[in-house]
């Protein structure tokens, strides 16, 4: 966990032209309720830049893949042919249903 939090302490200090003390600073201030640890904070504080890694730039492994609640709720992870396949076969079948109704 500290070396992903440095590692985005480093990327939002890069991007921004933070100090380390600014960077520091913005992750003490999310603990200073004491209920999340400096090295969270210090990702929850480069959380943005972390995200235009994984979407902008495409790596999902080293960034973060914002997803919300709607994460939890997920039965399967289909290959983008898979689901472009699922669309199509779904589609098919409505178009079907509705030419059949004439």
């Amino acid at each position: 966990m500290w070396l992903r939090a440095i590692e985005a302490g480093l990327e939002m200090k890069r991007q921004t032209g933070m100090t380390w003390g600014e960077v520091l600073g913005a992750a003490r201030g999310m603990t200073s309720h004491g209920e999340m640890p400096l090295s969270a904070a210090m990702m929850a504080a480069a959380a943005p830049i972390m995200i235009q890694r994984a979407v902008v730039s495409g790596d999902a492994d080293q960034g973060l893949m914002a997803t919300g609640m709607v994460a939890g709720r997920l039965t399967d992870l289909p290959t983008a042919a898979e689901l472009l396949q699922s669309i199509e076969t779904q589609a098919r079948e409505r178009i079907a249903a509705l030419c059949a109704k004439d």
